[in-house]
């Protein structure tokens, strides 16, 4: 993908400059090379469920995902942040952030302006090549040796501490964290797009590195306003907001 809006596929608007450039290199028989920041993304207020966690900024891009090996990997950027500007033009749209990247040359630098946590802060980018396709494996994890799989019933999912041979199964290195091991159908994790072998690392900005510390960090949210679940899958980086009245 190149930037995708929530359940928008790969759906964007190209300037006229730029769709009479790709034209000229199909009638020359070249390939289309496309610049690439490898993140997902939604506008401020598509989604309810964040609404409440986002107070202090009503217009903007939401990253909801940052894929592996992306571009945006290499950078600063981080799941739920919110990006106001690219190179100091103001964005509010998906849309209006996927035709800016569109502008740029790959391989070039792009400064993002992004509201984090309340502050402002700039991030340079470089982009790079969209690539053809992004394949993905599918791992399974067998029962584990050791270790037992937490239940945390109110939001539908299971979650176990990361052990050597998960860790070893899944290619997941020095990942830090708990491991998803269940989802429940139509719970609240399952509606959120928690799914099997995600890694949490954080629960309302607090690490987590165990079962132990997920329960306490879960204990101290408020899942009436929302609880920010930070997600690593298969490398890529992505966030979900659960709230008590998902169901």
């Amino acid at each position: 993908t190149l930037i995708n809006g929530l359940n928008r596929g790969l759906g964007f608007a190209i300037p006229s400059n730029l769709a009479n450039e790709i034209g000229q290199q199909l009638v020359a028989g070249k390939k289309i090379a496309r610049p690439w920041l490898g993140i997902r993304i939604e506008s401020v207020g598509d989604n309810p469920n964040t609404r409440d966690l986002l107070k202090g900024i009503d217009k903007g891009v939401v990253v909801r995902t940052i894929e592996a090996d992306a571009p945006a990997n290499k950078s600063d950027l981080r799941p739920f942040d919110v990006i106001t500007k690219v190179d100091g033009m103001p964005v509010t749209s998906d849309t209006q952030l996927q035709r800016e990247i569109l502008k740029k040359k790959i391989g070039q630098a792009v400064k993002l302006t992004v509201w984090r946590k309340g502050q402002t802060i700039e991030i340079p980018v470089t982009t790079g090549e969209l690539p053809n396709e992004i394949a993905r494996a599918s791992n399974e994890i067998a029962p584990p040796e050791q270790g037992r799989p937490e239940d945390v019933g109110k939001l539908g999912l299971q979650v176990q501490d990361i052990t050597k041979e998960i860790s070893e199964r899944l290619h997941l290195g020095d990942a830090r964290g708990v491991i998803v091991t269940d989802v429940a159908d139509n719970s609240i994790a399952a509606t959120q797009g928690i799914e099997r072998e995600d890694v949490i690392t954080e629960v309302d900005g607090k690490p987590v590195t165990n079962v132990r510390s997920f329960r306490e960090a879960l204990g101290k949210a408020d899942p009436k306003r929302g609880v920010l679940f930070y997600l690593d899958r298969q490398g890529s980086k992505t966030f979900a907001v659960l709230k008590a009245n998902d169901r």
